[in-house]
């Protein structure tokens, strides 16, 4: 099976699965405490969030559902790190029209 290739703490995303609480950040895991991602993973959180090929290939199952919902987990963890500069390329995901996107997206990030 071909695989999208992420590093070290992000490719932990991938590994998660369905994410609970969909519409309550203070439930969601730490992703720093929990899975080490931090501010020098943005780049590679940002890429995994907007992963639109890997996101729309689950339901071809070319990749487990774990990487579908790794992208969402890409974009709590950018919520949590309070990743500003993740902003403009995010715009790409909420044109997806997906409800698990549109309800993960973070509320706030000041």
């Amino acid at each position: 099976m071909e695989r999208t290739p992420y590093s070290g703490a992000v490719g932990k995303l991938l590994e998660i699965g369905f994410p609970e609480n969909m519409v309550e950040p203070e439930k969601w895991p730490d992703y720093q405490k929990e899975y080490g991602v931090s501010e020098a993973d943005i780049p590679e959180l940002i890429r995994l969030a907007t992963d639109e090929k890997l996101y729309f290939e689950q339901t071809e199952e070319r990749h487990p559902e774990n990487f579908y919902f790794g992208t969402l987990h890409g974009l709590r963890a950018l919520g949590q790190l309070k990743a500003t500069q993740a902003i403009e390329p995010l715009m790409v995901a909420m044109k997806w029209e997906d409800d698990y996107v549109l309800e993960t997206l973070p509320p706030s990030l000041d």
